[in-house]
């Protein structure tokens, strides 16, 4: 399993999310030159187990590279009160970058 303790953070580190909904992410991979994105990887974790849910809650669709943005497959079918950790990944100028965000879902009917 990857070491997601030492993975750099995305900005922001941590995005809300609300159960139901639906959120494609995307990651500006800066400092990257024209056209040197590519092998864009995600994977997603439940927190605190540890435990790859990625086919659970990325299961369709492919990610998309456009210059230095890369649109990562819809993160779905999330459940309220649970934490989730995105490893988010691509080849930027030729060398392998790794960020992370962690993903709070809360219900739609609590503030």
């Amino acid at each position: 399993m990857t070491d997601i303790a030492n993975i750099l953070y995305t900005n922001p580190s941590e995005v809300s999310l609300i159960a139901g909904q639906e959120v494609p992410f995307d990651v500006e991979w800066e400092g990257a030159d024209a056209g040197a994105v590519s092998l864009a990887t995600a994977t997603v974790y439940d927190m605190p187990t540890g435990d790859d849910v990625t086919a659970t809650v990325m299961p369709t669709g492919a990610h998309q590279v456009n210059g230095n943005v890369v649109t990562y497959k819809t993160l779905k079918a999330l459940t309220s009160g649970k934490t989730y950790l995105g490893v988010f990944g691509a080849t930027v100028n030729g060398v392998i970058e790794l960020r992370k965000c962690k993903f709070p879902c809360v219900s739609p009917k609590k503030y």
